[in-house]
């Protein structure tokens, strides 16, 4: 192949596929954080509210795992437009509601709180009035 080819190829991966898979991992870490904040909820609903991520008083690799992984996705959330995350969580909370699961809709609600009150979601008036 030629350097032309090469260069097209190039601009075409960075300008064709680099911003569908950013979409991609925008997804999967919306995902994943709603799934730590289910996993959490769940367990303190069956045990009570201070045993999450311990384990006999000490921190369980899971709890932890999720502590981490919770606070690496605030960190990459933050550098999005927060109506673009209000916008995507409340479209995963119709497609969770239509396959009949509300344990699913109460984590992302849940989320969605949580991410507003650190400044990286809109609640739910500043988000309709950004769409009107």
């Amino acid at each position: 192949m030629t350097v032309v080819a090469w260069i097209a190829v190039a601009l075409t991966a960075f300008f064709v596929v680099r911003p569908m898979y950013q979409k991609y991992r925008f997804g999967v870490l919306l995902a994943d954080m709603t799934s730590i904040v289910e996993r959490r909820e769940g367990i303190q609903a069956y045990l009570g509210p201070e045993t999450y991520g311990s384990e006999y008083g000490l921190p369980s690799p899971q709890g932890i795992a999720d502590t981490i992984a919770f606070e690496r996705g605030l960190a990459l959330l933050s550098r999005k437009p927060r109506h673009v995350v209000t916008r995507e969580l409340a479209k995963n909370s119709i497609v969770a509601a239509s396959m009949g699961r509300p344990g699913r809709v109460g984590a992302i609600a849940l989320l969605i709180d949580i991410l507003v009150s650190k400044g990286i979601a809109l609640g739910a008036e500043d988000f309709l009035k950004s769409y009107s």
